[in-house]
């Protein structure tokens, strides 16, 4: 006879609840695991949309474009008739009380932009006539002072106003330096000037540009001068490095490299660094110009190692790129190297650091941001433009302009490279899972319960 409570049923009732058990707890996961990866493939669509940033693996930060000005392209005749299109070119930027300040050369739109640091909205611009804008602008006491080609502009920071305008010979590249109520500017057929800041009305100049043999032509001041303990420190296309007296413009020495000196010299602790297109990155004591060290970067495939930028120096470590693709990191005392990072193109522009982090850009249309101790990539930002522009960064934000007509603000995004939010969401389905086949199999068997009547025995083993 058997019993409703016999081992033979109690076992086969075990069997078939292990078997519901297992059936509810698959079918439960299965659709839970199909809504974790759409969730999941609609994350990273997200992610893909939002942004055309190339973080490193295993990155915590990746970069963010918040937002992007951009002129349209315009037109110059073809000499095998008809027109070509170009973009207009956009020049380092100035970021001072929430204004980005930036230079743009050719066509209609050239001229001198500020653009809401926030959200990139023009603020006001001033149009320049037939005139190359490829100098970065100062800002001091709110005044923006600015060249382009022939002319010195000084405006008012918030309004745009022109406060006024002088006319020199060939001042495309240098740009100013203020310091004490005074600029200090070169020019292309060799003179450094120092200016009343206020009227624009000589104080001083010094020639120090030497004619070419037979043609003529002056070797220009390309160089942007800097000023430091009372001093001008500015190089020129006739190789030398000058130091001059800040007040009265006499000579106190210079130092001869073996080829142009066009990037700004950077003046730390009493020591001036400096790149010349030599291929040389120097070291000179400030006072007389005695030589420290010197260090010789590599040159590319094309034999080009030409050092255009100017050094970056904090923490005693020298930043600068050259036109043989690498970026450096040198001891500033010794002059050794600490660490490099190759690129894919010319590094003409200056580096910024800011919270162990280098940034800088190459005409590889990238922007690099990296470790400043350790040389390790944190991340790029990619686009189909082409960087010349050094970058600026401020409140977090890093600034750049670029040859393909577009001023970008990038940002950063914090993430965790340890573990995924996408894990906890799994671990979260999971143990949802679990209690909704619990209460599944205890419906099933209180069901089973009420069918066999109310005594029915059961247990989990």
């Amino acid at each position: 006879m058997c019993s409703l409570y016999s081992t033979d049923y109690l076992i086969v009732y075990e069997i078939g609840m292990k078997k519901q058990f297992t059936a509810a707890f698959l079918i439960v996961m299965a659709v839970c695991i199909l809504v974790s990866a759409d969730n999941l493939y609609l994350s990273m669509a997200q992610t893909v949309s939002e942004s055309t940033l190339k973080p490193e693996d295993n990155s915590a930060i990746v970069p963010n474009l918040l937002w992007n000005f951009t002129l349209p392209q315009y037109t110059v005749p073809y000499y095998k008739g008809g027109v070509e299109y170009r973009d207009p070119a956009f020049a380092s930027p100035t970021v001072v009380d929430g204004i980005v300040y930036i230079s743009c050369s050719g066509g209609p739109n050239q001229g001198l932009y500020a653009l809401d640091a926030a959200n990139g909205t023009r603020i006001w611009n001033y149009s320049y006539v037939d005139m190359d804008a490829v100098a970065v602008p100062t800002v001091i006491n709110e005044v923006v002072y600015v060249n382009a080609r022939d002319d010195l502009y000084a405006f008012d920071a918030h309004t745009g106003e022109k406060l006024w305008q002088r006319t020199f010979f060939d001042i495309p590249y240098s740009y100013p330096a203020v310091s004490n109520g005074i600029l200090y500017i070169g020019s292309g057929d060799g003179v450094v000037y120092a200016l009343n800041a206020s009227s624009g009305q000589t104080i001083w100049d010094n020639v120090v540009g030497i004619p070419s043999a037979g043609s003529g032509q002056f070797y220009g001041v390309f160089s942007a001068p800097t000023v430091a303990n009372g001093t001008v420190y500015i190089g020129s296309q006739n190789t030398k490095l000058y130091a001059f007296d800040a007040l009265f413009g006499g000579e106190k020495w210079s130092y001869k490299t073996g080829y142009m000196i066009v990037g700004a010299p950077t003046v730390v602790n009493e020591i001036v660094y400096f790149g010349s297109t030599d291929g040389n990155v120097y070291s000179l004591n400030s006072t007389n110009g005695a030589k420290l060290w010197s260090f010789t970067t590599f040159q590319s495939e094309n034999n080009i190692n030409m050092v255009v930028a100017s050094p970056a120096v904090v923490n005693g470590i020298v930043y600068v790129g050259s036109q043989g693709n690498i970026f450096y990191a040198l001891n500033s005392t010794t002059g050794t190297e600490i660490w490099n990072y190759p690129t894919g193109n010319d590094l003409s522009s200056s580096a910024v650091v800011v919270n162990d982090a280098v940034y800088f850009v190459s005409q590889d249309s990238h922007v690099y941001a990296l470790n400043a101790t350790t040389g390790d990539a944190i991340w790029t930002y990619t686009n189909d433009g082409i960087y010349q522009s050094s970058p600026a960064v401020a409140n977090g934000v890093l600034y750049t302009g670029s040859h393909s007509g577009s001023v970008y603000a990038v940002g950063e995004l914090s993430t965790s490279p340890q573990v995924s939010p996408v894990v906890f969401e799994i671990i979260g389905i999971g143990f949802a899972a679990f209690i909704v086949t619990v209460l599944s199999v205890v419906i099933i068997v209180w069901k089973k319960s009420q069918d066999n009547g109310t005594n029915t025995a059961f247990s989990f083993r």
